[in-house]
């Protein structure tokens, strides 16, 4: 059913997203652009979530934390990958920093 109506599966995953975004309760601009309904699905979902938290005795703060280590750790080894290839002169931008030319050599 969702090929039918993608706008509404959309908007739902977005609503979804907005309990790990901005927490269990809606801030008062987003509020006021939902129809009632949508602000009904987001309460209900909340409040899933959190009963199944409870249930699963989940600490968040640990959760969030390891989250959070992910993404940094993510960033910092693409970051490495990054400058890598300018560190040791091997890589992609070899041809580049060893032109002569300054024209950016054979890649």
């Amino acid at each position: 059913m969702n090929e039918f109506y993608p706008n509404r599966y959309n908007r739902a995953e977005v609503i979804q997203s907005f309990r790990w975004k901005v927490g269990p309760v809606l801030p008062h601009d987003i509020q006021e652009k939902l129809h009632f309904s949508e602000k009904e699905y987001f309460k209900n979902h909340s409040a899933a979530i959190k009963s199944y938290i409870s249930e699963m005795d989940i600490d968040l703060a640990v959760v969030w934390s390891f989250f959070y280590f992910l993404c940094f750790l993510r960033d910092e080894i693409s970051l490495i990958r990054l400058l890598i290839p300018f560190i040791t002169g091997y890589g992609s931008s070899q041809g580049y920093l060893h032109s002569s030319s300054g024209a950016g050599g054979h890649w």
